[in-house]
């Protein structure tokens, strides 16, 4: 659970410091005591809204800090969250004094402290229902890619105004047939991942999660992804539990989807393009928001492709490399097509998650044999 809550804990300090344009600034006088007279504020709709973001914020941190220290004793467990807690958000809205997009306000502390109290009540609430299976280590920390791809840069957006506009772009009908189907075997990896950390019921939880792409900055909803995510509950929720060759046909679709998005559209050049050899130089020199929303699709596309291979019985390091080939022709492939950059990073991307995968599965096992 540490690694769980180190990840809450970043994601709180990214979203605090957003978009990180920090100046010089002569603060007058201690940031501490600044920080304590910072109560003035106005009842108004933003208010409103801001409160909210700033309770939903900390939840997730409280949770995840009392099921780390669940076999504490119980007063540590409720207060060393909301110490952890305050110590984090006064520490977050001091900086802000840095930022000239910032304020720093007290009553974003109390209003954390309190999402960190919610969170505690509601990890020691439901804690014998969430528990994961043994062998769940690589299966979350592919959850983790899935939502990261879908909700990056997680930064709330509630302006009524850019509703209203994803809701008139969302209104328009379209369909794309290669989006559609890579989103298809996405969301079959996403539900069979959830199986294996949780119990396939809790897909039902990442369908329901699709609407809140329409309150996040830069992110909206389209009707292709709302039929692809359909098309896979269908198949998923029909698909028997114990069906032979179960992960290996997923596997292959994934692979597939994969192969299918980066051939996209399949315009070939007669004249070769060059390759880069640098290794992630296209993440480092898109503009960052753009650069690691593709990181983290293909985290999960390429992860949950070799997770699925190893579950099906291949070695995971074999499966690994095996993706890993699949990439590297796919980027000779891609010398040919214009509206791709062939590159070295994503048969390296894919060793790199083998590696993370192993890890995981190999620290689970020594756990087990030390209980």
């Amino acid at each position: 659970m540490l690694p769980v809550l180190l990840l809450f804990t970043a994601l709180i300090v990214y979203g605090s410091l957003y978009p990180w344009q920090f100046h010089a600034a002569a603060v007058p006088g201690n940031p501490l005591l600044i920080l304590l007279q910072s109560w003035s504020f106005e009842v108004n709709r933003y208010f409103v809204k801001d409160t909210a973001v700033n309770i939903v914020l900390y939840v997730p941190f409280g949770a995840a800090c009392y099921l780390w220290l669940v076999k504490r004793p119980q007063w540590l467990k409720l207060v060393a969250p909301m110490l952890l807690a305050l110590s984090l958000s006064a520490s977050m809205e001091m900086l802000q004094l840095y930022d000239g997009k910032r304020v720093c306000s007290m009553l974003d502390v109390v209003t954390n402290f309190a999402g960190a109290g919610f969170g505690i009540v509601l990890a020691a609430s439901f804690r014998p229902y969430v528990s994961m299976r043994p062998r769940a280590a690589a299966p979350v920390f592919l959850l983790l890619c899935w939502i990261s791809a879908n909700y990056y840069p997680f930064m709330p957006d509630l302006s009524g105004y850019h509703l209203l506009a994803k809701l008139r772009a969302f209104a328009v009908p379209s369909f794309a047939p290669v989006v559609f189907f890579g989103a298809f075997a996405t969301w079959l990896a996403a539900a069979r991942v959830m199986e294996a950390a949780y119990s396939r019921p809790w897909f039902l939880l990442l369908l329901a999660s699709l609407p809140l792409r329409f309150f996040v900055s830069g992110l909206t909803l389209t009707w292709t992804e709302i039929a692809s995510a359909a098309a896979a509950s269908v198949i998923w929720l029909s698909w028997p539990v114990k069906a032979r060759g179960h992960d290996l046909a997923l596997a292959a679709l994934s692979l597939l989807a994969i192969l299918a998005t980066g051939l996209s559209p399949f315009h070939f050049a007669p004249n070769r393009q060059e390759i880069s050899w640098i290794p992630f130089r296209a993440l480092f020199s898109t503009e960052w928001e753009t650069g690691f929303g593709i990181f983290f699709r293909k985290s999960f596309a390429y992860g949950s492709s070799i997770w699925l291979l190893a579950s099906a019985g291949l070695p995971l390091l074999y499966s690994g490399a095996g993706v890993a080939i699949v990439l590297a022709l796919l980027e000779g492939a891609q010398l040919w097509l214009p509206n791709h950059v062939s590159e070295s990073t994503d048969p390296l991307h894919a060793l790199m998650l083998a590696w993370i995968l192993a890890r995981l599965s190999r620290n689970v096992n020594r756990s087990q044999r030390v209980c």
